[in-house]
């Protein structure tokens, strides 16, 4: 290290370079391990410490220790070396430790290269508007770190060097446009699978009474919905997702069968349909999920998504980024209304073969007083669990072994896929065929009235059972228990504050009060715009967009557009070069006062040659003419003089004071516009 030349980057580049690794790796913060951070503060203390001659630069073997420690911690906090989870994490460990053999000029620059590279990885876990707008500042930022490095000291002015930092990002905002809305949208040569805990923030394939419950505190958005008809009531708004339909006596299972099969086409699945149906788009977050969200019964216009024969859609590339679709559902329907296959009644009456006997019996006993009634005992049971001392909360008790009767017999206490699972349970156990619902209910409608926000604490669960002569009807126990929950939404469904419980500084807190209210909405509708009109401008939606505009995509149209808007962005810098050339060119006053002394003293046969100086030019007059040696003499001194107490050229500060201060400047120039007169 000693032999070693080290460029002294300029202490202006540094803070700006420092500043920007930081803001790079703060998106991050919660997919990395905390030891990451640790390293990223010894890192960049480490960088100060060298800059400011207190500490070396790391040696060779704590280099070397340093890599092999953070990639073999990266890889066993990912149990894998492949995938965005581990790749961004072997990137930044990289990028960090580059701060600490930063030498020459080459690796600042190496490392301003790579910061761009991985503040853009931000994109493979959130597209949000705010996500970008903190992107584009640390461009900035970044951007500032390659403006210093470029810098003499007599520049290195931080503001100078941000203010220049934003100018040039300003520059390329047009070209940037262009682009975007006219260079075709292909398809990425290849897709990457974001299995991150983070990504699959949407309903799983089994529910176990609990796991809703960590769900439902979640403020993050599942998707948005634009109705083009009328919005329906709260109590209709059940966003079907997912159908569950195996019970193993604790936890109920998705039958994923469905997965692979491609059901025939509605007209033969025996569905009646009432009324004119209601059309929406909705607009679904990545969930690495295969399903989608719709009301029932619903038809889905959406490439590589079938229909199952349990009134879900399956999208066979999983949603691993923003999706949109168009929907159109029906409320009033029939669906099976004569009768079920045997392997469906033997899917839909499945229970173990042992355990929750209190239930069991419960079951056959009221089934047996009602006469087989299958609405009247779905009736009963809605009433039953009114007027009994159950309540709904986020935090029941654990339940174990008999669940069920544990759920209804001791605790009764829960949330809504406690009550599910119980009441499908019970259904079975009569003999009638049931089963569980995952999805979400309801949702926020936004002041503008232009569209519906639906979150993950919208998630809910219900039931659906069978009858012949009607077929499935809906069903939802929470209702009958907290029936807040569903007309005004989740936060004062609970008969306690289970809601807020575990969660002290949730901005859902303040959404009462006004302030609050309104920057959220403010917040929330700059992202709806920014997800709608950017990042699902896909191939279709370009194409829309275009045809609006030039009749048809055509390639032919395409280019001649693009060809002239190219030829507006020439005219426009061709404008902006010749201002800045007859800027150069205009002369100030000094200057034009100076060259009619040159025109004067040509006329007596004293031209001045290309390349010759004031001092040059004065000293050849004066020895040829040495009348007019003391007089040039005296002029080419207040020249100079004036000359380089000037900061450049059509100054308009100088034009002010020498057309009239009072000050030194002003007398200086009247008495060296006098002598040139008088020459």
């Amino acid at each position: 290290m000693k032999n070693r030349a080290v460029f002294p980057i300029p202490r202006n580049s540094l803070v700006w370079l420092l500043v920007g690794v930081l803001m790079t790796m703060l998106p991050h913060f919660q997919r990395l391990p905390y030891w990451m951070w640790v390293i990223t503060v010894v890192c960049i203390l480490w960088r100060v410490q060298v800059f400011r001659q207190r500490w070396p630069f790391p040696n060779k073997v704590v280099r070397i220790l340093f890599i092999i420690g953070g990639s073999v911690g990266v890889v066993l906090h990912h149990k894998t070396i492949f995938g965005p989870d581990a790749g961004v994490g072997l990137l930044t460990l990289a990028y960090l430790f580059k701060l600490l053999e930063m030498y020459k000029k080459r690796d600042a620059f190496l490392i301003v290269i790579v910061s761009y590279f991985v503040v853009a990885t931000n994109y493979l876990f959130d597209t949000s508007f705010l996500s970008t707008l903190y992107t584009l500042v640390t461009t900035v930022v970044i951007t500032a770190a390659l403006v210093g490095l470029n810098q003499t000291t007599a520049q290195a002015n931080p503001i100078r060097t941000v203010r220049l930092s934003l100018v040039l990002m300003l520059q390329s905002v047009p070209i940037m446009l262009v682009l975007f809305v006219f260079v075709p949208r292909i398809g990425p040569l290849w897709e990457l699978s974001i299995n991150s805990e983070e990504a699959r923030t949407g309903i799983g394939d089994e529910i176990t009474p609990g796991d809703i419950s960590n769900l439902s505190r979640s403020s993050k958005l599942a998707f948005r919905v634009e109705f083009d008809d009328e919005i329906p009531s709260r109590q209709h708004l059940y966003w079907r997702g997912i159908v569950l339909t195996q019970f193993d006596g604790r936890t109920w299972y998705i039958d994923k069968t469905q997965y692979v099969r491609n059901y025939p086409q509605r007209e033969e699945r025996k569905i009646e349909r009432f009324g004119d149906g209601i059309r929406y788009k909705v607009l679904l977050a990545p969930t690495n999920r295969n399903w989608l969200f719709a009301l029932a019964l619903a038809d889905l216009e959406l490439t590589n998504s079938y229909p199952t024969d349990d009134l879900t859609w399956i999208f066979r590339e999983g949603v691993t980024k923003h999706t949109g679709y168009y929907a159109k559902s029906y409320l009033d329907f029939e669906y099976q209304p004569l009768a079920l296959t045997k392997k469906q009644t033997e899917v839909y009456l499945q229970l173990p073969t042992e355990g929750n006997r209190r239930a069991r019996r419960l079951a056959e006993e009221l089934i047996k007083k009602l006469n087989n009634d299958e609405h009247v005992f779905a009736a009963s049971l809605r009433k039953w669990i009114n007027e009994e001392e159950f309540s709904y909360t986020l935090n029941p008790p654990k339940l174990f072994g008999d669940t069920i009767d544990q759920f209804i017999f001791d605790t009764r206490s829960g949330f809504c896929a406690h009550y599910a699972g119980a009441f499908v349970f019970l259904l079975r156990a009569a003999g009638i065929p049931a089963r569980m619902i995952g999805g979400y209910q309801g949702g926020e409608m936004h002041p503008s009235g232009k569209y519906m926000s639906v979150y993950q604490y919208d998630a809910h669960a219900w039931v659906e059972y069978w009858a012949p002569g009607t077929g499935w009807r809906r069903m939802d126990p929470t209702a009958a228990i907290a029936p807040s929950r569903i007309m005004d939404g989740p936060f004062n469904a609970t008969t306690d504050d289970s809601f807020f419980e575990d969660s002290p500084l949730s901005p859902n807190r303040l959404r009462n009060f006004k302030w609050f209210s309104q920057m959220r909405h403010y917040l929330e509708y700059s992202d709806y715009l920014w997800t709608k009109w950017i990042v699902n401008y896909d191939q279709a939606t370009q194409r829309n967009f275009l045809e609006g505009i030039l009749g048809q995509a055509t390639p032919e149209r395409i280019g001649a557009a693009l060809a002239f808007i190219g030829s507006i962005f020439i005219a426009i810098f061709l404008v902006f070069l010749y201002r800045d050339h007859m800027q150069q060119e205009r002369l100030n006053p000094l200057d034009k006062y100076y060259l009619k002394m040159c025109t004067k003293l040509a006329g007596k046969g004293y031209q001045r040659v290309p390349g010759e100086t004031p001092l040059q030019y004065s000293e050849r007059v004066s020895e040829g003419s040495p009348e007019l040696a003391e007089t040039v003499r005296d002029i080419t001194d207040l020249y100079l003089k004036l000359r380089y107490r000037m900061p450049s050229p059509g100054d308009t500060e100088f034009n002010r004071k020498a057309g009239g201060d009072n000050g030194t400047l002003g007398r200086d120039f009247d008495n060296f516009r006098r002598a040139i007169r008088m020459l």
